[in-house]
């Protein structure tokens, strides 16, 4: 899942899929219903396209490599699967199931609890959701959660102490920060402190 999107520049949203710990270092980027993945090592370059025209790729590249320090520290390994993975055409949650209707026919479910902030989130915020590159994104939630890791039966990823500061922003009624340039000077000095240059 984009759990995290960990930086948002203009219409781009950059992050990690969870629980993709055997791929070379990898992030997606996506804007509506396009996608992209770009690998790290050795340096930037595009693994995925899905409809972004050749400008965007190379204005996307450029952004990349601009935080790449960051987002290499920022970011999870993962491996490069050759198949490919059904787009998501329906989704539904109910109080304790998440179920997902791939375009190939099937229909996976999963315990809600395997997805802390849906588990956590309303009915009104579980119902709003859009579908990304590889899956379905929550934004009410800031949750994505791939097909690729319903079907090998992926719990998420995202840390305890993750979950627990985004709880503890819903208790305080506010929106966990998504990190735009320039970053806000509070996660800017976080980010420093943990050796994470911004620049």
């Amino acid at each position: 899942m984009l759990n995290a999107e960990v930086l948002r520049i203009g219409p781009y949203r950059i992050g990690f899929w969870s629980r993709e710990n055997f791929e070379p270092p990898h992030v997606h980027v996506t804007r509506e219903q396009f996608g992209a993945k770009y690998g790290l090592v050795p340096g930037v370059r595009l693994a995925q396209n899905r409809g972004f025209a050749a400008h965007e790729l190379m204005e996307i590249r450029q952004i990349i490599k601009q935080h790449e320090q960051m987002l290499l520290r920022l970011g999870m390994n993962t491996f490069v699967k050759p198949e490919a993975t059904p787009e998501p055409v329906g989704a539904r949650v109910s109080d304790d199931l998440l179920t997902v209707d791939p375009a190939d026919g099937r229909s996976i479910s999963a315990p809600l609890e395997w997805f802390p902030r849906l588990f956590h989130g309303t009915p009104e915020e579980r119902a709003k959701f859009e579908w990304s590159f590889e899956g379905i994104h929550w934004p009410d939630l800031n949750e994505d959660i791939p097909v690729e890791g319903l079907l090998r039966g992926e719990k998420s990823g995202e840390s305890p102490a993750s979950i627990q500061r985004w709880l503890d922003y819903r208790a305080r009624g506010e929106k966990e920060p998504i990190l735009t340039l320039p970053l806000p000077p509070d996660i800017a000095a976080e980010l420093k402190k943990m050796g994470i240059p911004t620049e």
